[in-house]
């Protein structure tokens, strides 16, 4: 049978105590108006996690859950193009919401809630919207300001999920061809997408690989390789062995 917990409920086997942010365990925690904010730094994350019943299992091996993991460590990533912002997120977007719905950019109803315990902590900050009316929010509001509609992009094995929302056509330079830069930005993005893929299917088999093997896998030369590489390491989904020559990388 198929585990039915909810995924951001569900025991994540990989990640440490080290990979919460105490800094932002207890910028949230002041936000909602615990009194637990005042002690993270007395007690320690692992105390406070079991306290806010964010750990899973025996005593003896407690395990942190994803949804610890989403609001307390940085998975996300926000670059500022020329003509858009883009936003990198992991994971991507449910597989029950068909790249028909994705490209239309209205509204995303999904067949599974896959994320109920982070939706309550967003809520506590007034951050969630309930009855899937988050993105047609974001559209309201763009149109609002006079903005294009926000784009949502995400690759094959929906690992990722990329937001973009263009620039306001009033802050163009003059003589600027917006669909020409679009085209530029958003297959930079999309081929970055494949490669992050690329590679974390690659080593889905849980072994070390050396920088050269990506390379070779990618087809790209060995600095771009270890950019990202870099960025997978920064993004938590993969770890390195701490060497400075010959580094090797694993998933995490």
């Amino acid at each position: 049978m198929s585990d039915q917990t909810p995924y951001d409920c569900r025991a994540n086997h990989k990640a440490a105590f080290d990979d919460i942010s105490p800094v932002l365990l207890e910028d949230h925690l002041r936000k909602t108006g615990s009194k637990l904010a005042k002690q993270v730094k007395e007690r320690g994350v692992e105390e406070i996690l079991e306290d806010m019943q964010l750990l899973v299992g025996p005593p003896e091996l407690r395990y942190i859950q994803n949804v610890a993991i989403m609001m307390f460590c940085e998975l996300v990533t926000i670059e500022i193009e020329p003509d858009c912002i883009n936003i990198m997120n992991f994971p991507g977007i449910d597989r029950s919401i068909s790249e028909k719905t994705i490209a239309e950019g209205k509204r995303f109803v999904s067949r599974h809630y896959r994320n109920r315990r982070l939706g309550e902590f967003l809520k506590e900050l007034d951050l969630s919207e309930g009855h899937s009316s988050g993105i047609p929010t974001i559209q309201e509001e763009l149109e609002k300001n006079g903005s294009p509609r926000a784009e949502f992009f995400t690759d094959e094995d929906r690992r990722a999920m990329r937001i973009r929302i263009p620039i306001h056509p009033a802050f163009l330079e003059e003589g600027t061809d917006i669909t020409e830069t679009e085209e530029k930005t958003t297959k930079k993005v999309t081929k970055k997408m494949k490669q992050y893929s690329l590679i974390l299917n690659f080593m889905a088999d849980g072994e070390w690989h050396k920088t050269s093997e990506i390379t070779e896998i990618l087809g790209l030369k060995d600095t771009r390789t270890k950019e990202l590489l870099k960025e997978l390491v920064s993004l938590d989904k993969l770890v390195d062995d701490g060497k400075t020559k010959g580094k090797q990388y694993r998933l995490k």
